[in-house]
């Protein structure tokens, strides 16, 4: 760490949180299914910083700017373990309002970072990840001083980065100040599906033979209790293959519901298909989960109003009684 007094400069390089051994081991210790956090960090550079009289004892923070570079982090989950007892999440404002120092930043810029999410199946021996590498964000207006925030209303964050090494992804988000409101937007490009495999295969069994994604939009206006939805989801020459257990009869079991999954969804919804489909829709927040979660839950339940023939819809929507 190096502090230079005339610039108001604090910088930090090569900083690591990790494991001495594999997470899946130290999960069995824990025995709890709880996230489990591993970083890596290249440089973190706090610039104009303006230390409060509580700076030192507080770590309050003031300042014009903040550059993360080369940031790895890795979140992973056993799920073979009972969850904790459950504790009320916060959305994204109740999150920068619980941060327990003073924090006012006009910017902070990411670049050249990575996320991987792992996660080990209940009766499962391998985990699946999926990496989302080249993150490149800006971020701007991250206060929970009250004054600060009647004074720039929200917060916005505007990235880009890869998934699955290829296809671009980018995210604009914005959070308010006034009320406990966001409003998200994600693009991709096209992504061959088969290139999730390793993801898919040991976490759920499935293996994409072919398929190709040709566009995503997804568009959330979320609040603390709900969030309205829209989801464009094109895609092409989708099949799908039940991963074979071992032994003969298990592996007659897992063609017969190949075949029932590929007839259960459309292989094809392109806007020049006579039943194109986009999604409109609404979805519920768990509040013991984390916002990352909701956003999530409420793009894959897009999906299941596009990809799924209509029967297999009414029976995945029908409503409760």
């Amino acid at each position: 760490m190096r502090y230079n007094l005339r610039k108001k400069e604090l910088l930090f390089n090569d900083i690591s949180l990790k494991y001495t051994r594999d997470w899946v081991l130290v999960s069995e210790q824990i025995k709890v299914q709880k996230d489990m956090v591993e970083f890596e960090l290249k440089e973190l550079r706090i610039e104009n910083l303006e230390p409060s009289s509580s700076f030192y004892s507080d770590l309050d923070i003031n300042a014009e700017k903040i550059i993360v570079n080369e940031l790895q982090i890795a979140f992973r989950k056993n799920k073979n373990y009972d969850r904790p007892p459950d504790q009320f999440k916060p959305t994204f404002r109740g999150i920068i309002d619980s941060l327990p120092i003073e924090l006012n930043i006009d910017s902070i810029l990411i670049s050249n970072s990575a996320i991987t999410y792992s996660e080990l199946g209940v009766h499962k021996s391998k985990s699946g990840s999926i990496d989302i590498t080249d993150i490149n964000a800006s971020i701007y207006g991250i206060t929970n001083m009250p004054a600060q925030q009647q004074k720039i209303n929200m917060a916005h964050i505007k990235a880009e980065a890869k998934l699955v090494g290829k296809t671009k992804l980018t995210a604009d988000v914005s959070i308010s100040y006034n009320k406990d409101a966001f409003d998200i937007k994600v693009q991709t490009g096209e992504i061959d599906l088969v290139k999730f495999n390793p993801t898919l295969v040991p976490l759920a069994g499935v293996e994409i033979l072919s398929g190709q994604i040709k566009k995503i939009d997804f568009h959330m206006e979320g609040s603390e209790p709900y969030a309205s939805n829209k989801l464009i989801f094109d895609y092409q020459e989708l099949d799908v293959n039940i991963v074979s257990e071992k032994g003969v009869e298990k592996g007659k079991k897992k063609v017969v519901l190949s075949a029932l999954a590929n007839a259960a969804i459309r292989e094809t919804n392109m806007p020049q298909d006579e039943k194109y489909r986009t999604a409109t829709y609404q979805t519920e927040r768990n509040i013991y989960r984390s916002p990352i979660v909701f956003v999530i839950k409420s793009l894959t339940e897009g999906v299941t109003y596009i990809a799924p023939g209509k029967s297999v819809q009414k029976f995945l929507h029908k409503k409760k009684k």
